[in-house]
């Protein structure tokens, strides 16, 4: 008897797990080489993918100065994006970053990743799994980083 109690707790606990999918890759800005004034406000637009950049389908102004998201160190001023902004840049989308302050826009395309699953037992959770980033394109230029540097 006690067997059989074993084994039904045991199919039981191996029947609650599931596999989920891992968390996506978000990319934050980074610009080099702009002055405070200059990045006084950015402007942020999402495409779908192979739009030629037309008809966005979300827009973000922001002025980074305001808030806490941002750290400048040297001649790099870092952006972060990730769960401040209803606007995380994530894989599926193309992306405009400008920076009007500059005249300067960075395209951002081609953002692909690996897209992990893990399997996950009841409270047994343990960590979160991410997807790792494979690539993306700035302007063309191939990157491999999760920060997008815009050169001024």
């Amino acid at each position: 008897m006690k067997y059989l109690i074993l084994f039904v707790c045991a199919f039981n606990l191996h029947s609650c797990c599931y596999i989920k999918k891992c968390v996506g890759v978000y990319l934050n800005p980074s610009f080099i080489a702009f002055s405070t004034p200059e990045l006084d406000t950015i402007i942020f637009r999402k495409y779908k993918i192979h739009s030629n950049f037309r008809n966005p389908i979300d827009t973000l102004l922001i002025e980074p100065f305001n808030l806490r998201t941002t750290f400048t160190s040297s001649d790099t001023t870092f952006l972060f994006t990730n769960g401040v902004y209803p606007f995380p840049i994530i894989s599926g989308f193309e992306y405009e970053i400008e920076v009007p302050g500059a005249n300067t826009v960075a395209r951002v395309t081609d953002i692909e990743e690996t897209n992990s699953k893990q399997k996950t037992c009841l409270a047994l959770d343990g960590e979160s799994c991410y997807n790792e980033l494979k690539h993306y394109r700035v302007n063309g230029v191939l990157n491999t980083v999760r920060a997008i540097y815009i050169h001024k």
